[in-house]
């Protein structure tokens, strides 16, 4: 009777013993859960998801789409898979592309050499798509500009759409504050009422354009002075037709501190836009005045 007691209540400590570990798993899982969601909320993106999509496949050279992740720290990633089976070299990076309607920046160019059989990673500045608003990729339109090293030809490839697990579940939402100083013609342009400062580049001031024609065109910034001074500054891009752009001009430290600019109180600049059928519109000059947090036209 002791015996068959005592069997009882050995059975009964195992099983205390396996409520307690099960129960310790699942804590340890659960804030392992929550600094994961730690991490992954740095710029407050939402996942989103792919299937394998070829992008290229011309000349011996194959670009597949295979991944995409939104949840890294440098910023949301396109995972590419590249074959290249020809004996030329190749230098690739994207062209005409965009997410959710924007268009997507990216000036690296990839060095494909022959036989490469790998995978690249293409990274989205976090900062561009959270200054448009962008919280998650639903479309993307991906396309490229391809140069043949050896004799340097260059080539662009039409867009290819691709897809997200999103699709369907999130809509974008076109919101941007600032001061509109153009609309016109299908052109729209407006300068946000906020500046940013940048760790790495300096001070910058996002712009914001609609093209709402039917062609392509190039938008580039004149004339630009910072508090009366004119200071060293690129800003040109193309807005593919019925896209959107939301770009920084960016005025770097080491201009402003030779220029003796601790802030950027007042901006000046007009814009010049141009089609391949030729000019678009030529503005004059605007100004806009900031506060320390704010500015308006």
């Amino acid at each position: 009777m002791l015996k068959k007691s005592l069997s009882f209540l050995n059975s009964d400590n195992r099983f205390l013993h396996f409520i307690v570990i099960l129960l310790t798993v699942t804590l340890l899982a659960g804030c392992a859960d929550e600094k994961k969601l730690e991490r992954e909320s740095k710029y407050g993106f939402m996942h989103a998801a792919i299937q394998e999509k070829v992008l290229y496949d011309m000349n011996d050279l194959k670009i597949t789409a295979v991944a995409l992740n939104m949840l890294p720290d440098s910023g949301p990633t396109l995972v590419l898979s590249v074959e290249n089976l020809s004996e030329k070299r190749y230098g690739i990076k994207l062209k005409n592309s965009s997410v959710n309607g924007y268009m997507i920046y990216d000036d690296k160019e990839y060095t494909i050499p022959k036989g490469f059989n790998d995978n690249i990673e293409v990274i989205f500045n976090p900062l561009a798509l959270n200054a448009a608003g962008i919280v998650t990729f639903t479309e993307m339109n991906i396309g490229f500009q391809i140069s043949e090293v050896a004799d340097e030809s260059l080539y662009e490839s039409d867009p290819v759409i691709v897809t997200t697990s999103m699709y369907g579940k999130y809509i974008q939402k076109y919101q941007f504050s600032g001061s509109v100083v153009i609309n016109e013609g299908g052109l729209v342009i407006k300068v946000a009422s906020m500046k940013q400062d940048d760790a790495l580049f300096g001070k910058q001031i996002y712009i914001y354009v609609e093209n709402n024609t039917e062609n392509p065109i190039s938008l580039e910034t004149k004339d630009v002075s910072v508090n009366g001074i004119e200071l060293p500054h690129y800003f040109i891009r193309e807005i593919g037709a019925g896209k959107r752009a939301c770009e920084p001009i960016t005025f770097h430290d080491s201009d402003l501190v030779t220029n003796g600019v601790a802030s950027i109180d007042e901006l000046i600049m007009g814009f010049k836009a141009f089609s391949p059928y030729g000019s678009v519109v030529d503005t004059q000059r605007y100004k806009m005045l900031f506060s320390e947090n704010e500015g308006k036209a």
